[in-house]
């Protein structure tokens, strides 16, 4: 009689640990809370600040002034709400505020903070 030892079948790659082909994830379709548990779920909730802590993102928002050929358009409450408003891309707006761009859409737009900035651009 011989000993047979079967092979060790490994389910992860050992260089970059990516799961091999046909391996399955032991938590693919479950919730948290079904394999770890609720003490390690709220501190994971409290660190990400996209999950269960919204008042963080709050804070993160800043205003935004919109000038037009030297006339003051208003302020926003966000670059989010200034393109729902008006019409025009929220990522060329941020540009605009940061300075990557100097237009879009015909108006610049800066963050309401940077008030030597924008100030100067207004006519009396």
């Amino acid at each position: 009689m011989e000993l047979y030892i079967e092979p060790i079948k490994l389910q992860r790659n050992p260089k970059n640990g990516q799961l091999l082909k046909g391996c399955k994830v032991h938590n693919k379709g479950k919730k948290w809370t079904d394999y770890m548990p609720e003490e390690s779920v709220k501190i994971i909730l409290e660190k990400m600040p996209h999950k269960g802590n919204h008042e963080l993102w709050k804070t993160r928002r800043k205003q935004v002034v919109g000038i037009k050929k030297g006339k003051f358009i208003g302020i926003f409450e966000s670059g989010a709400k200034a393109a729902e408003k008006l019409g025009l891309k929220q990522q060329s707006i941020s540009k605009c505020c940061t300075g990557i761009m100097k237009k879009t859409g015909g108006i610049n737009f800066f963050y309401e903070s940077d008030f030597e900035k924008w100030s100067k651009l207004i006519n009396e």
